[in-house]
């Protein structure tokens, strides 16, 4: 888990404030922010449980900032046994405490980490993501989980101490995947390995380090196209169509959003990175150029995509500069959505009609979008450039999913006539 690295520390001022006042500014801060009435009250509570904890614990040695906040989360809350009402969910408790710091940082209460001279892993981090940038022309979110691993590994050798590339040892290498084997997912231990790699590369071409790393990130065993890709059925995507409000703003913005992951397969961070632009509406195609593999795509707007989009622009989006297609209401109005608050649309939706993980995400959508195209007869390389995927066998699993062609090539049990 990790936490944006925005505080360093409390201001001396900040000791000094009365805590009823502070959680009395907090509900100010966020009611002016547009949160609901029975948000503000979720999120006050948090704040308050946080507090009553940093004071009974005696944490205001080691300073207001971000270890204190990451030992709440981690340490605190798991098995937390503070008298009610607390709030111990975890995502609405690190929502509510970054709102918080926000608000101090804006108050002038606390320091921001900006006035802190960097760590040695954080100038080893700025020189690697300039390699992703310059060299690998990496996408910003493969960027970010390349950092994030990276990191990790150097935090768990040198902690905020010097970083001394030689003393790393192939066996630490080794030891360090093995013990993220131990709490992660295969898939998750693949990208760590991936990212490990990429470090060391960069390493060896800075002339750092000879190969010998890069050979001693382990090969982590998962067996390409053995899972089948969770998707909807029609009757499902059809509920969580109608789940939206079409008579409120919001409604119509997120049952476009939905509809264009639905029928073209569109990635979350694609969604958030449309533009009013995008959209070619006297030749009827969509202009894709936030794809994660970094290569535009132009592909045909389906009718019902396109009236979807046109009665949000008409009837839906606030008045705003922004050129983004698709607008926050609420909290921060007129600003572009983000990929959490596409993500968050989806999940919730899904919810609402009962689809549970780990079929409840847009990823189910993208991958019901492939579905259709395949049991439809498109071939699979048609469905790659749809679907902005760089390499075909990505594609070749969804040919897993085209039931009636897969009953053909099927041979009969032995012993059993047809």
């Amino acid at each position: 888990m990790s936490l944006p690295r925005t505080i360093h520390d409390l201001s001396p001022c900040f000791l000094g404030l009365d805590a009823a006042r502070r959680l009395a500014d907090i509900s100010k801060y966020l009611t002016d922010r547009g949160h609901s009435p029975a948000t503000v009250r979720n999120y006050v509570r948090c704040v308050e449980h946080f507090e009553r904890w940093f004071a009974t614990e005696n944490q205001l040695h080691a300073g207001f900032g971000e270890e204190a906040i990451r030992e709440f989360l981690v340490a605190h809350l798991p098995k937390c046994s503070c008298p009610p009402p607390v709030v111990t969910h975890i995502h609405n408790v690190r929502a509510a405490l970054n709102h918080f710091l926000r608000m101090l940082q804006h108050q002038g209460l606390i320091v921001s980490n900006a006035s802190v001279p960097p760590t040695p892993v954080d100038r080893e981090m700025a020189a690697f993501d300039e390699y992703l940038i310059e060299v690998c022309g990496a996408a910003l979110q493969t960027r970010i989980y390349r950092r994030r691993y990276a990191r990790g590994f150097l935090s768990s050798l040198f902690g905020a101490g010097p970083v001394d590339i030689c003393a790393i040892l192939p066996q630490d290498v080794m030891g360090y995947v093995a013990r993220q084997a131990e709490v992660c997912k295969a898939g998750t231990v693949k990208v760590i390995a991936s990212s490990l790699r990429s470090y060391f590369r960069f390493l060896v071409l800075r002339g750092a380090c000879d190969g010998r790393l890069v050979g001693a990130v382990p090969t982590v065993p998962q067996w390409r196209l053995v899972s089948v890709p969770k998707y909807l059925e029609a009757e499902e995507v059809d509920a969580l169509l109608q789940t939206f409000d079409l008579s409120t703003a919001t409604g119509l913005r997120d049952h476009a959003m939905a509809l264009l992951m639905v029928h073209l397969g569109l990635r979350t961070q694609e969604v958030a990175g449309l533009i009013l632009g995008s959209i070619d509406w006297r030749g009827g195609y969509i202009r894709v150029s936030e794809s994660k593999t970094r290569r535009e795509r132009v592909l045909p707007l389906p009718q019902s995509v396109g009236e979807a989009v046109a009665t949000y622009l008409q009837g839906g989006r606030p008045a705003s500069t922004s050129p983004s297609l698709f607008l926050r209401h609420i909290i921060s109005p007129g600003t572009p959505v983000t990929t959490a608050i596409v993500r968050g649309v989806i999940r919730r939706a899904c919810a609402r009609v009962g689809i549970f993980p780990p079929r409840a995400g847009p990823h189910a959508l993208r991958h019901t979008a492939a579905t259709r195209l395949v049991r439809h007869g498109v071939p699979l390389p048609d469905i790659a450039d749809i679907l902005g995927h760089g390499c075909i066998d990505t594609t070749a699993i969804y040919a897993k999913v085209d039931l009636p062609r897969l009953a053909q090539v099927t041979l009969p049990w032995p012993g059993v006539s047809p």
